[in-house]
């Protein structure tokens, strides 16, 4: 996300955040997003830039 762009959320949005927020997290359905598990093709620090010093 850019800085100075945030997106306000409607009032219906707000009211399901908290719903899902008191729920367990046994009760939450995730079978439209189902949990990686083969990371066999990951690359460890491919996005990692150290703040360069003087």
């Amino acid at each position: 996300m850019k800085t100075g762009q945030h997106t306000v959320l409607t009032q219906e949005q707000q009211t399901q955040l908290q719903a899902i927020k008191e729920m367990a997290d046994d009760q939450i359905d995730l079978s439209d997003r189902p949990e990686k598990t083969d990371w066999s093709e990951a690359e460890r620090g491919k996005f990692y830039r150290p703040i360069q010093q003087q």
